[in-house]
């Protein structure tokens, strides 16, 4: 991975393919919650990142995945805009049909 293009934070621990540590987050009930990454993407110059729960969550189902934004100070936030959901998902599924 070219370490230039993500630089040194979290943005290039989630562009590196080899990495496959779990993220933990903390909820607001102040719980840790472990994920797996399942996606990343930069889109106009913000992070986002499909991540889904390790095990299981109350009110989630078992296939459940959340898109969040990852700001450069590491800090991940839900993304709660239908639009920007559904342009990144679907860029997921379109890399998945390509076999990325």
């Amino acid at each position: 991975m070219d370490g230039d293009k993500y630089g040194s934070g979290i943005a290039k621990v989630l562009f590196d393919g080899d990495d496959a540590a779990h993220i933990v987050l903390t909820d607001e009930n102040g719980r840790n919650v472990k994920f797996e990454q399942v996606y990343a993407a930069v889109d106009g110059g913000v992070v986002y990142c499909i991540l889904a729960p390790v095990g299981k969550i109350l009110f989630c189902d078992e296939n459940d995945a959340f898109l969040f934004t990852v700001s450069d100070d590491g800090r991940f936030t839900v993304v709660r805009d239908s639009t920007v959901s559904e342009r990144i998902f679907s860029g997921y599924y379109q890399a998945l049909r390509r076999g990325e």
